[in-house]
């Protein structure tokens, strides 16, 4: 337990001091656009918990395109927008409460096939339980 809450640290600093980079991949027929003038998406942290919301902006998709967001670890709808006449979006996404602690994958994808992701980390917080003695019945059965 003690390694993975190392690891996870590990991560997580890793993840604050380089910064993560958003990909873009095209899909369908659509040709895409890759590289400097592909979608990209980045968050507002690197890090979160489970049930916590986090502010995802995204930038080089269509003028005024329908912009779906999902955790693709899990396949949770996070939300919808559409981009601006720039080809720019934000929209503020809740990761699902049963969220499992590590690496995933949040990808955003365009009415017209584009599409761009990032990784966050999902930090699962454990707290030991004591019996202090006077604890409410549900925690005695």
């Amino acid at each position: 337990m003690r390694r993975q809450f190392i690891v996870i640290c590990v991560i997580a600093c890793l993840a604050v001091g380089v910064g993560w980079q958003a990909t873009a991949s095209a899909g369908g027929d659509h040709p895409g656009r890759y590289g400097p003038h592909g979608p990209v998406i980045t968050t507002s942290s690197s890090t979160t918990d489970p049930g916590d919301s986090l502010t995802v902006n995204c930038k080089n998709f269509a003028p005024n395109e329908k912009v779906t967001f999902s955790l693709h670890s899990g396949g949770a709808f996070l939300g919808k927008t559409y981009s601006n006449r720039n080809g720019s979006c934000s929209i503020e996404v809740t990761i699902p409460s049963d969220t499992t602690g590590g690496v995933h994958t949040i990808v955003a994808t365009g009415a017209t096939g584009d599409s761009a992701s990032t990784e966050i980390t999902v930090v699962v917080k454990h707290h030991k339980h004591h019996n202090s003695g006077n604890s409410p019945w549900w925690d005695i059965f």
